[in-house]
Formats: C-alpha cells, structure tokens, sequence
C-alpha cells in the first residue's frame, strides 16, 4: 500500500505542475495509491481543524480523534465515559440441615465503575457539533472536499480517496469546519506545543489505519448516507430547473430509484465486511483490491463530461465543481451544472443535452451497481 503526502498547499505549486507529476508517476499512483494525505500548510493556528476530503474516511478519521487526547484545557483534567464492570463481591451459603441438603445462594452484587478518561479530539467535536444550530449541524467529521485544493486533484480526477488537513485559526461560516474551541478575537500566532502534539498523533493515527490494518477501514456506509442526502438535496436545490426539464430527464423518482439500488448494495457490502473473521488474512488482499477500485469507480472518462462543466478536468460523477463558486463542490456536478440558471423554458439544444447527459449518467451509476453487486457476492463466500 503507497500513501502520498503533501506538507504543502499544493496549489502553491500549481495545477500544471501536480498535474505533470502525477502524469511521469502515473503507474504508482493507478495501482498501488491507497490516499491522498494533503497536510496544506501545517500549522498556522491553534483553534480549528479542517478536514475536507471523501467520505470513505470518515470511519478512519473518527477513529483517530477518538484515539487522541485534546490540547484544550478544560475545567476539570477528564471527563466521565459509561463504562459499566461488574464485580462478584460475595458467595451466600446456607444449610439446611433438616433436609439434609445444601441449597447454595450466590448473591451478585454489581458496581459501575466509572473511568476517568481526558477529553479526546472526538469529545471537543461532538461539543461543538452539538453547539450549532439548524443546516450547521453535522453528523461527519470529514466534510466535502475543497474545490480548491491538491486533494480535489487526486479525489475528483484520478478516484484516490483524499483528506486535506489544516489546523488554522480561521473561523468558517459553515458547517465545514471541526472546530476545537471558539478563537479570540485578536488570534496569537504562538503556536501552542499541546496543539502541534494532538496534530501529530492525529495524523499518525491515521497514516497507521490505512497502512497496519489488515483489511483497510474504508466506510461505505458514510458513503452511502453522503450520496443519499446529496441526492436529497440536490432535488430539493434544483426543483424548477429538474421540473423545466422532467420530459427529458424523466421522473426524479428514477433518479431516487437508481440511487437507492447502489446505497443499498453499499451499505451491504459493509455489513458483510463486518462480519468477515478478523483472522482470516488470506481474503483480506482480495477485498483490498476491491476497496482500492471503490473510489474509482465513480470517474468517468466519457467525453460528454468535458462539454458545460465548470472544470472539465475533474471526472467525479458524485461531486464537483459548480458554475460561479471558486471552492465548493456540488452532488451530480454533470446535471447541476447543466441546470444552473436555466430559463422556464429552455432550449431545444438544452433539453437534448440533458437527456443525453442523464441517460449516460443512468447508465454509469447502473454500471458501479453491477460491479458492487459482483463484489457482494465475493464476500459472500467466504
């Protein structure tokens, strides 16, 4: 397994030039890249953690913030987490001599111990995920990816599954940010040691998931809720525009329909994976080719993808860049881009687009079915 890291923004360095390295490596990156860790530009603040990439590794990156102890000083050095033991304090014995028996009583009597634990990266999340209101909440650590940066390179044209992670003192208006704490006003560009500590052992934590686990802890379930609430919302976003275009698109509900037969093989594929024997390394290389391909499997060199499209590098089908925004991405960039800003009746050429366009977009979500349900099968058997 071949994880690459950037230290740097790579933006810093251009397109062009990752661009061109990625083309003389292309045989390292095509068989044997697993990630795409992009560390921006290190640390250059104290209070917020940004983590924007696939959602593949949401499970991995839980995982490592529930792993690592947080740099914010609380009121109190730890926090209480259930964890409920229980301990047989004593054996009752009774005779009963006129029956000439024993009658042997054992009374149990259970204590819940409590363990101190220090508040964990994964507890300052959960803190503040649970302070915002309304569209701000979150239920992943991992949020879209940054239109712009390297990571959107590898993730949206190449399938390798990407995280970008900075630790700033910026204060996003969005839900896109896992914030530690609230910042001052007047930011201090010391950087605390605690801080550059929780960074590194995060980072670590994640590097060991993907490289020591014998079989990689890929999450297709977050996957599978990511596409179904882009798939809510982007009917929700594009009502007037979908309905203007209905006779050529056909009916949202087929869209919900073709999207509900590939979550619902995702979300298997999952349960199965869970319940593979954690001894049984033989399989484990099979289902990691397997997984590798996943985030691959959702690009599409088809050259109908370079006509109106906002960047017509990226081939992601799922997410992308969107007409007049500079970093965000956009659920099903081909037909959101298609259907931004169009009129109430569009034009004959418009409509012909689309119709092409859905019908090729049907075809490939149809195509990644079929191949997962290959791979369910293969897990089946074992």
């Amino acid at each position: 397994r071949s994880i690459l890291f950037c230290a740097w923004s790579g933006l810093s360095y251009d397109r062009y030039t990752i661009r061109r390295w990625i083309s003389d490596n292309y045989r390292l990156i095509d068989r044997n890249l697993i990630a795409y860790i992009d560390l921006g530009n290190g640390i250059i603040g104290n209070s917020t953690l940004n983590l924007h990439g696939s959602p593949l590794l949401q499970r991995i990156a839980q995982r490592a913030a529930d792993a690592v102890v947080s740099p914010l000083i609380h009121n109190h050095t730890c926090h209480h987490r259930q964890k409920p033991t229980t301990e047989s304090h004593s054996h009752v014995h009774r005779r009963r001599r006129h029956g000439e028996h024993e009658n042997h009583m054992e009374i149990n009597k259970h204590e819940e111990q409590t363990e101190c634990e220090p508040h964990k990266l994964f507890d300052e999340w959960m803190r503040a995920s649970n302070n915002r209101i309304g569209s701000n909440k979150t239920s992943s650590i991992v949020q879209m990816i940054d239109i712009d940066s390297a990571a959107a390179l590898f993730l949206l044209e190449h399938g390798i599954p990407s995280l970008l992670i900075e630790m700033t003192d910026e204060q996003a208006l969005t839900k896109d940010t896992f914030y530690l704490k609230n910042s001052p006003p007047v930011f201090s560009h010391e950087i605390e040691p605690e801080v550059i500590v929780a960074y590194a052992q995060f980072v670590s934590e994640i590097i060991r998931q993907l490289v020591d686990e014998p079989l990689i802890p890929f999450d297709l379930t977050n996957y599978a809720d990511s596409i179904d609430m882009q798939t809510i919302d982007y009917l929700a976003h594009y009502d007037r525009a979908y309905q203007a275009l209905g006779s050529h698109l056909g009916d949202s509900n087929e869209m919900t329909k073709i999207i509900s037969q590939l979550t619902k093989v995702m979300r298997q594929i999952q349960s199965n994976i869970d319940q593979i024997p954690k001894n049984n390394y033989f399989s484990f290389q099979i289902f990691n080719e397997k997984l590798i391909e996943f985030e691959r499997l959702f690009i599409n060199d088809d050259q109908l993808r370079r006509t109106n499209t906002a960047d017509n590098t990226y081939k992601h089908v799922l997410i992308g860049p969107a007409f007049g925004l500079t970093n965000t991405a956009v659920p099903f960039p081909l037909l959101s881009n298609l259907l931004f800003g169009i009129p109430t009746d569009p034009q004959t050429q418009l409509c012909d687009a689309s119709q092409l366009y859905w019908s090729r977009l049907k075809q490939h979500f149809r195509l990644i079915t079929r191949t997962l349900n290959g791979f369910d099968g293969l897990l089946s058997n074992f």
